[in-house]
């Protein structure tokens, strides 16, 4: 079975068409022997017992009518008549005896026969003896010699009889038993033969068929296997186990490459997958020259990995751009946080002289006009503060949480600045509520401390 595995379908379909053939020869030899067989059958038997019935059957009919010749010579009415009777007769008596010469020399020699030779001859003697007798006095042509003849005439008859039942004997009882021996032969030989033949076809027919199916089964179950396979790829499905074979021929190369080509779209498509999912390590190898798809993928990771490139590299112009942007952020925290400085110094300026003002009540008056001058510089130092606050908290408005922590601080500074305003116009316009004042200078001084402390964090 190995070896039929082996084989290609040409060398397969080349061994069923050479057994048949081989079985097909077998065949022709017996029928071929069979026809021999018969024919030297045939052949023994035209040799000897049909020649020799032949023989016989001649023997017989020419002493017939030698006798029938012999009493038609009585019965002529005219010399004439009688004398071609009597040519007949001794013509016909001659070929008795050179057939019978011809017939022993041709005959099997059974010991049965020489009885009914024995008896042949006997008789024959007799009645040409007396039968030549009769033609002598049938050539006369008198009353006395023709009535001298038919006395004779019963006599000739007594030993014609025997002599025909003796030419029967041999016919009936040793050739004609021989001929149907030879024919029986000769029928069972051919029908031994026919059977054999027939047997012989049937096996080849039957070979063929199973040699032919065993050939269309192993080319057609593989085929039909890969032409599934082949209409699952072709609605994208990969998920295929293809039964590999022994096989070794075409059919088992077209199944192993086809396995292989399954195997290569599914490396293909898990590379694609994983590529899909972000993973541009994935490399492809192309299995040859002419491989197309291998070619194209390999191409298609090259671009990828040079788009990722320049997408790394697009990313630190990106990164070093928002350093850059953070780093004027920062400068601007830090103005911003100057300002604030300078802004806190200039409250403690206010602080201090509130405190002053305070410890000089007694000079309330006399400073009330000067501190409400004082006071509305302060008003334009806390306006420049807002605006300072504004075009800042405009400029770090992207800088992130803690730039918004501070933004929102300096809302909230801004706001107590107006409050502190609007406090130091009261205190231009009554200066007794200075200590209140100090308490709220005393307040927006720690709001401004943390407000330092968010802007150096």
């Amino acid at each position: 079975m190995k070896v039929w595995t082996n084989l290609t379908v040409g060398r397969k379909f080349q061994s069923v068409v050479l057994a048949v053939l081989v079985l097909s020869i077998v065949v022709m030899a017996i029928g071929y022997l069979g026809l021999q067989s018969v024919s030297r059958q045939v052949e023994e038997m035209t040799a000897h017992e049909v020649p020799t019935i032949q023989l016989l059957l001649n023997i017989d009919r020419d002493a017939y009518q030698a006798q029938y010749a012999l009493e038609a010579s009585l019965l002529a009415d005219n010399a004439e008549e009688r004398e071609a009777q009597l040519e007949a007769y001794r013509e016909n008596a001659a070929q008795t005896g050179e057939r019978w010469q011809q017939y022993r020399s041709i005959a099997v020699n059974d010991p049965a026969e020489a009885v009914h030779w024995q008896t042949f001859e006997r008789e024959r003697a007799d009645w040409l003896s007396v039968a030549d007798q009769i033609a002598t006095l049938s050539s006369e042509g008198t009353d006395r010699a023709r009535a001298e003849a038919l006395a004779l005439l019963p006599q000739a008859r007594a030993h014609f009889e025997p002599m025909r039942e003796a030419l029967n004997q041999l016919q009936d009882t040793i050739y004609a038993p021989r001929i149907a021996a030879h024919s029986d032969a000769v029928l069972a030989t051919a029908r031994q033969r026919g059977l054999l033949m027939l047997g012989l076809t049937a096996l080849a027919a039957v070979s063929g068929l199973g040699l032919a199916w065993l050939v269309a089964r192993a080319i057609a179950r593989p085929l039909a296997r890969a032409t599934e396979a082949a209409s699952r790829i072709a609605v994208g499905d990969l998920d295929i186990a293809l039964q590999a074979t022994d096989s070794r021929d075409e059919v088992g190369q077209l199944t192993k490459q086809f396995r292989a080509m399954i195997e290569y779209i599914r490396t293909l498509a898990d590379a694609a997958g994983k590529m899909a999912e972000g993973d541009l390590t994935v490399e492809v190898v192309p299995r040859s020259e002419r491989d197309v798809l291998g070619r194209a993928f390999a191409h298609l990771t090259d671009r990828l990995g040079q788009a990722l490139a320049e997408i790394r590299y697009l990313s630190g112009v990106v990164a070093r751009d928002v350093a850059q942007g953070s780093a004027q952020q920062a400068e601007q925290v830090t103005t911003a946080a100057t300002a604030t400085a300078e802004m806190t110094q200039t409250i403690d300026a206010v602080a201090k002289a509130a405190q002053e003002q305070g410890r000089a009540l007694q000079r309330a008056a006399e400073l009330a006009q000067a501190m409400a001058e004082q006071n509305q510089q302060l008003e334009q130092i806390a306006r420049q503060v807002v605006e300072s606050a504004d075009h800042n908290a405009q400029q770090a408005q992207a800088g992130g949480q803690t730039v918004e922590e501070t933004l929102a601080a300096m809302q909230r500074v801004r706001r107590q600045v107006e409050e502190t305003a609007q406090t130091m116009r009261a205190l231009g316009e009554q200066s007794q509520q200075i200590g209140r004042i100090v308490q709220t200078i005393e307040d927006l001084t720690e709001q401004t401390n943390l407000l330092a402390l968010n802007a150096a964090i």
